[in-house]
């Protein structure tokens, strides 16, 4: 009864509160990363995806930004690696127009716009924008040693994701693995 009568109070004073789509944090072990990944097989496209799930790589503490991230590879014909991408889903108050990404070394990502849109959750306005970043096997073996740092660049902010080597490292296994086919 307390809890219910705190939850209405704090909708009607607008403060937002969001029990189901509260987004996941990076796991701290390798382990707990390579259990949540996901091989998908179409046999109607006979394509395959390999991908982890959306994991939390930044946000502010009242709930106007955040940034979630996650690898995924494409094999079509299903055994056939297409690209392997870093798919990233940022919310914000403000448009960002997000057009580049450069790693913590100087690396250029290929940048990949996929959509942008608007959202309301309790009488807020919100902008999401998704884009990916390619990442080719040799990028990914690199940055799979340590966590590592990307800086995407738009015409309105900037900002800085944070890339767990757990969550690139799990990633990698789980590609090596289905493409030698010993998984």
């Amino acid at each position: 009864m307390k809890l219910t009568l705190l939850l209405v109070v704090l909708l009607l004073n607008g403060c937002v509160i969001n029990l189901a789509g509260i987004p996941k944090k990076a796991p701290s072990t390798l382990g707990k990363v390579s259990k949540e990944i996901m091989v998908e097989y179409d046999r109607f496209k006979d394509i395959t995806w390999i991908k982890t799930p959306l994991y939390l790589s930044r946000h502010d503490s009242i709930g106007t930004f955040s940034i979630e991230v996650m690898f995924r590879a494409l094999y079509k014909p299903s055994d056939t690696r297409q690209y392997l991408q870093l798919y990233v889903f940022s919310q914000s108050a403000d448009w960002s127009f997000y057009d580049s990404a450069y790693g913590e070394d100087g690396y250029e990502f290929e940048f990949i716009r996929i959509g942008n849109d608007v959202g309301e959750n309790i009488g807020r306005v919100s902008t999401n924008e998704q884009f990916t970043l390619m990442v080719p096997i040799e990028k990914l073996e690199k940055i799979a040693q340590k966590d590592y740092e990307i800086k995407v660049y738009g015409s309105r902010n900037e900002i800085i994701i944070k890339v767990p080597k757990q969550l690139t490292k799990a990633f990698l296994d789980n590609v090596n693995c289905y493409e030698s086919k010993d998984c």
